[in-house]
Parts: structure tokens; C-alpha cells; sequence
């Protein structure tokens, strides 16, 4: 671990600040629309969000899962063994019992505790045309039959950004009909945001950024765990109205992931096989 691993962690969790809001993002959380969540500023600072875009100077490696079909196209890297020290050092951060009794008591959500293994979730990145379509995530975790995915967690990490080159997450109605509200992708900002149903979000327009620049983020997923097994489900993806002749793309890439999350259940994490694929075509 590097030297500066520990005090990136300590310059996260500023806990004389976080601990004295989390009433006031709590009423946020719950008065948000269309669904719950609550953007934070400042979450991280300069020093240790370069801390962590350092984990993006092998980006093309092999560690690097390339993401790219009809609804989504981005590379991630996923697994908190193919992490550096500093990412690593926050990931453990940001799963301390301090961090998650914070987290619960803005949320609401009792029992809060982060997927560690990082069988999805992890560090993203987009660049010029790459896009991420409308879409609800998951609920049941990969493997773990019964973790129900709760809270998703991004930090924006980008050094410069420019809002005009796109690249805000968009929250949309449950109907997929409205776009409800934009969450800028600036540095250091966070946003929280609750898993359901009703969570329709995405990046769905073609980044406009310049060759070179990277929209870069820290995506993590904090679950519950449940007496019962979670259903199995997959991402839904969504076409935006007026998308006609996207939509028969957007079916078949449903059907696709259900076999693959299925793939994921019996065999284990087959996303290197399926970057592997991917980087080929």
C-alpha cells in the first residue's frame, strides 16, 4: 500500500462533515424525484481524486473489461483485487462501519454493507461517443442469491470536464416517458442512488468530449441481506421515446443479458472471457 493509501481514506471519510449533514441529504434522499438519491459535493478531495485517476493509466489493459454492445459502450474494471493500493484503501474506506452508518442513516436502509468481492461495480471509464442506455439495474447480486443490491454509489473523479461535452446521468420516470432530473459529472461530486425498479437512469446521449478526455468514476454497490433468495434479474434496458428503430436492438440485448446473468450463476464471473470477445470484434 502506498503512503499516501491511509490518508486518502482519512480525507474521504471527513466525518465532521458528512455526520452533521446526514439529516439535511436524508430530507433530500427522501424528497428526491423521480426516485430517491442525493448529490454531493466536494465528497472527494483534489488530492485524492488524482490519487485515483492514476488507476486509469493502464486503461486497455487486460484488467480493463470492455463493454461495448447495442445499449451500452465503456471499459471497467471490475474486482477489488485488480485494484491498486489507493483504490483499494478506499474501497476499504468506504465499507468501515462509521462510512455505512452513515450511509444507512441518510438512506434509510438498515444493514448496509458493500459487495467487496466487486463482481460488478468498480472503476468506469467513457470516452468520445461512448454512451451507457436508460436502464434499472439489477437487484440480486451475481452469486450471492441473497444479497439484495439497496444503494449505488458514484464518484465522479474526472480532473476537467466540461459540462457541454455531456456525460450527466440522467434520471428518468418508471415509465422511461420523462427525463426527470441530470446529475453533472464533476469532480469530486457524488451521487446516491436507491436500486429498484423504478430507478430508470443512464448516459444515454454519445459523449461529445474531445479525443483523450475521459469521463472517470468510482461506481460501488452497497447491498442488504435477506432471509430469502432475490429473484434473479438483469439489466433492463430502455429505449427513449421516439427510439422506434433502436428498439428491437434494445430486446435483443435483454434477452442477451439474461442469459448472461444466468451464465454468471452457474459458472462464475465470465467477464474477461466476454471482454475478451468484445476487443476482438
Amino acid at each position: 500500500m502506498s503512503a499516501d493509501a491511509p490518508d486518502l481514506a482519512e480525507r474521504l471519510l471527513r466525518y465532521e462533515d458528512w455526520e452533521g449533514r446526514a439529516g439535511e441529504l436524508a430530507a433530500r434522499w427522501r424528497d428526491a424525484r423521480p426516485f430517491s438519491h442525493a448529490v454531493i459535493d466536494g465528497f472527494l478531495d483534489a488530492r485524492g481524486c488524482a490519487a485515483l485517476r492514476e488507476e486509469f493509466r493502464d486503461l486497455g489493459a487486460a484488467c480493463w473489461i470492455e463493454n461495448r454492445h447495442a445499449s451500452q459502450r465503456l471499459r471497467s474494471r471490475n474486482g477489488f483485487e485488480r485494484l491498486g493500493p489507493d483504490a483499494r484503501a478506499l474501497v476499504e474506506a468506504l465499507d468501515a462501519p462509521r462510512f455505512r452508518a452513515w450511509l444507512s442513516a441518510v438512506t434509510g436502509v438498515e444493514g448496509l454493507f458493500l459487495d467487496r468481492e466487486m463482481i460488478d461495480g468498480g472503476l468506469s471509464a467513457m470516452g468520445r461517443g461512448d454512451f451507457f442506455d436508460l436502464h434499472t439495474d439489477m437487484q440480486a447480486h451475481a452469486l450471492h442469491r441473497r444479497w439484495r443490491r439497496r444503494v449505488n454509489l458514484i464518484v465522479y473523479l474526472s480532473e476537467t470536464w466540461d459540462d457541454a461535452w455531456g456525460g450527466a446521468l440522467e434520471l428518468w420516470d418508471a415509465s422511461g416517458r420523462e427525463r426527470v432530473a441530470e446529475v453533472a459529472a464533476r469532480a469530486r461530486r457524488a451521487v446516491l442512488f436507491e436500486v429498484s425498479p423504478r430507478a430508470v437512469h443512464g448516459v444515454p446521449e454519445p459523449l461529445r468530449c474531445p479525443d483523450g478526455a475521459l469521463r472517470q468514476n468510482l461506481v460501488l454497490y452497497y447491498f442488504t441481506e435477506e432471509a430469502a433468495e432475490v429473484p434473479l434479474t438483469h439489466f433492463r434496458y430502455r429505449a427513449r421515446p421516439g427510439e422506434i428503430l433502436r428498439r428491437p436492438l434494445v430486446f435483443a440485448n435483454n434477452a442477451a443479458l439474461a442469459l448472461y446473468q444466468l451464465a454468471r450463476q452457474r459458472v462464475g464471473d465470465v467477464d474477461e472471457d466476454v471482454s475478451r470477445v468484445l476487443r476482438r470484434r
